[in-house]
């Protein structure tokens, strides 16, 4: 009944796309997302050319951006509009010098991002509590010793097991990684000595599970040529996987499973301006793959990468900024370690010199789009993703089918599609028929589920279901559904997507599509729910359940949605959060005049 999550886990790392009917191909055609300027885009910036952070600062569901700048000793605030605009809203100094790297995550568990600021030179890390409204304000003791030189990079995460988020920073003078756990309340306590990364002026730094333990390790880059890769014990201690480092010429490095086996691999942007594999073991050894291949073609200068899903096949890609060429390389993946240059790539961000690189839903349509820092230009671009996903609509007469009659379906959208399979048998697999209609009877009265999945030439997939309620021919089936009842038509469709962590997971978006005249309610439960009860009145189209863009759900909160039509049997469904793996989701029905969910009608 309705549509099923699909949450891509990428060893909770990177972005995964989660919507509802995208299935992941084969191998693909170079088809990636082409990237158009925001209208205003770039945007002038007082100076700030460092790293930067995207998130829902003042919690209006759309993503706004933190950006160091090193020369002023603090950074500033850009907030989104939802269409992929950016605004200046002030700047918070950071109480360090030389700021240059950010992060953005709840790191004093009050439900609001906070942000987390290297700063170089005075070598600590400051703390900055956001108020929910668009403002951040240094912790009482902010900022704190890293107990090592120059930090110059930061991830967050959860490194010692209690369910709070947690900073790791790479110090580039002294070549090691120090780690800061939080306390909950806005404070940072080193872990115990940073951790030697075994190379010489550490830099670039990602964060995974490199071993398959279920506990936080890192992978560095080192200016001497190397990636580390350190062990987590899950108590927040580090160790160096057997190995490491291992050599390249890393400037920028990203993670993510690129060939669909399970482990976490390492993309690095080579300062000689190519992009090199290393295929993970699952142990936390890193060999480069395939064996023998030539790396891949960047810019000049690579200065920042981003691994994500940017073209929605169901396989990770890569965007590269080059400070050289003042572009960026975005190459699409194929799902088994292949990367092909992009359409249009490589894609102009309208400034100069752009040193930090991040991808988010800047105008809510579902598709992650770019931001750049242009440094020599002190701007930030947006480059919104116009990819465009084959629709999967179709048809169906009659449209009160009863048992044993020929019910035909029939695909009714356009585009250069290569392949129209069906499933008929709600089985979930689009194996029953193939072409632009198929038909087939139902034997008895009841609720069945059909199922539509095309292909375009490019090599991108999309699907629907329906419910297909059948009566008998002396009126509704009785043991389905009481006598006069019927289903909410066309049955309420809810969609989720976003991306995992061990902590829990980051919304992108939920939506209920459900006919005009039903009314949808939506529950959160548990600590982290930006709030109890969401109502709305459907009208036909997508709703989308704002306050859940953006937002960062930990670890157990729950999620029901409830779709109501007087006299009418209704949609319930229940998702509820994880780390390290996907959302669970369960679809029921609702009786009407009842909110407790039961077993929907069956064949």
């Amino acid at each position: 009944m309705g549509v099923g999550i699909n949450f891509r886990l990428r060893a909770g790392v990177v972005a995964i796309v989660a919507l509802a009917g995208l299935l992941a191909g084969g191998a693909v055609a170079a088809h990636a997302a082409g990237f158009d300027q925001a209208a205003g885009s770039p945007v002038s910036v007082s100076g700030a050319t460092g790293a930067i952070a995207l998130g829902d600062l003042n919690r209006d569901g759309n993503l706004d951006a933190v950006v160091a700048d090193p020369t002023a000793g603090k950074v500033d605030l850009l907030l989104g509009d939802g269409r992929g605009g950016l605004t200046a809203a002030g700047s918070v100094a950071t109480g360090g010098s030389k700021p240059s790297a950010v992060a953005l995550a709840d790191l004093d568990g009050d439900g609001t991002l906070d942000a987390a600021v290297t700063n170089e030179t005075s070598h600590n890390v400051s703390l900055l509590l956001g108020n929910g409204a668009g403002g951040l304000a240094p912790a009482p003791k902010s900022p704190f010793l890293t107990d090592s030189a120059r930090p110059v990079s930061i991830v967050t995460g959860d490194f010692n097991g209690d369910g709070r988020t947690d900073v790791a920073v790479a110090n580039f003078s002294s070549a090691d990684v120090s780690v800061l756990v939080s306390d909950g309340a806005g404070g940072l306590t080193l872990t115990g000595p940073p951790v030697e990364t075994g190379g010489d002026h550490s830099g670039p730094l990602a964060a995974g599970d490199f071993n398959g333990d279920g506990k936080l390790d890192l992978a560095v880059g080192n200016g001497s040529g190397q990636i580390s890769v350190l062990l987590g014990n899950g108590a927040g201690g580090l160790k160096g996987a057997a190995g490491s480092p291992f050599g390249l010429s890393p400037a920028a490095i990203g993670a993510g499973d690129f060939n669909g086996d399970g482990k976490l691999d390492v993309a690095v942007a080579n300062k000689t301006g190519t992009i090199s594999l290393l295929a993970g073991s699952g142990t936390g050894a890193l060999t480069p793959f395939p064996p023998g291949s030539a790396p891949l073609a960047a810019g000049v200068a690579p200065s920042s990468m981003v691994v994500t899903d940017l073209d929605r096949d169901g396989n990770l890609d890569l965007a590269v900024a080059n400070a050289g060429t003042g572009d960026l390389s975005v190459l699409s993946g194929n799902g088994a370690a292949g990367f092909t240059p992009a359409v249009g790539t490589p894609v102009s961000t309208g400034g100069s010199s752009p040193s930090s690189l991040a991808a988010g839903d800047m105008n809510g349509d579902g598709k992650l789009d770019l931001v750049a820092v242009n440094a020599a230009s002190a701007s930030v671009s947006v480059l919104l993703n116009d990819v465009a996903l084959p629709l999967a609509s179709f048809a169906s007469f009659p449209a009160s089918p009863i048992a044993g009659q020929q019910v035909t379906f029939v695909y009714s959208s356009a585009g250069a599609i290569s392949a129209i399979d069906w499933d008929l048998n709600g089985d979930g697999v689009y194996d029953d028929a193939h072409g632009p209609s198929a038909s087939r009877a139902f034997p008895a009265p009841g609720v069945y589920q059909v199922g539509l999945r095309v292909t375009d030439v490019d090599g991108l997939v999309s699907s629907s279901r329906r419910t297909i309620a059948v009566v008998s021919a002396a009126g509704p089936p009785g043991a389905a559904a009481p006598v006069g009842l019927r289903l909410i038509s066309p049955f309420p469709i809810v969609r989720i997507s976003g991306k995992t962590s061990i902590r829990g997971a980051h919304i992108t978006r939920l939506e209920v599509l459900a006919p005009s005249g039903a009314k949808v309610t939506v529950s959160c439960d548990g600590r982290g729910c930006p709030f109890r009860k969401w109502r709305k009145a459907a009208n036909g189209r997508t709703l989308s359940v704002k306050p859940l863009r953006g937002r960062f759900l930990p670890v157990g909160v729950t999620l029901e949605v409830r779709v109501y039509k007087e006299g009418q049997i209704g949609k319930y469904t229940r998702i509820r959060i994880h780390g390290l793996r996907p959302p669970t989701r369960k679809d029921l029905c609702l009786a009407p005049g009842s909110s407790a969910a039961s077993r929907c009608p069956a064949a």
